[in-house]
């Protein structure tokens, strides 16, 4: 049986609608959820913010990696930009986006990160029924 599917390449991939990441335990998963929630923030900034963006995951253990390796990843993308330069070798990504523009846009996400949306199944669930309730 072939497969329809590509290896995913973070320059390629398309930042507008909807992605699914879905692949076998210890296959790069968080790593790559982290590199398109920074590259969707930085491309378009209007439209992707850390109040935009829904990331959805099983358990609460991984939400919580989730949240910390994203906040981490906006972190070392303001030092890159701060210092032109940076302990990720994948951030060549990065050379395309204007440091200054990057710099605060990432300044505004790490300022407003306390209201992103990383929940996981249930928790997402709970927060739209308390909207519905308000």
């Amino acid at each position: 049986m072939s497969s329809n599917f590509e290896p995913f390449n973070i320059e390629s991939i398309c930042i507008s609608g909807k992605n699914l990441i879905e692949a076998s335990a210890g296959t790069g998963k968080t790593y790559n959820i982290c590199r398109i929630y920074l590259k969707a923030i930085l491309e378009n900034p209007k439209k992707f913010n850390v109040k935009s963006i829904l990331v959805i995951t099983y358990t609460n253990a991984a939400t919580n990696e989730l949240k910390s390796r994203i906040m981490g990843i906006l972190k070392s993308a303001l030092n890159f930009f701060e210092n032109r330069g940076s302990e990720y070798e994948d951030f060549e990504i990065l050379n395309v986006f204007d440091a200054e523009k990057s710099k605060k846009i990432l300044h505004n996400a790490l300022l407003n990160f306390d209201e992103s949306n990383i929940f996981t199944i249930h928790g997402f669930c709970k927060k739209i029924i308390d909207e519905f309730k308000k």
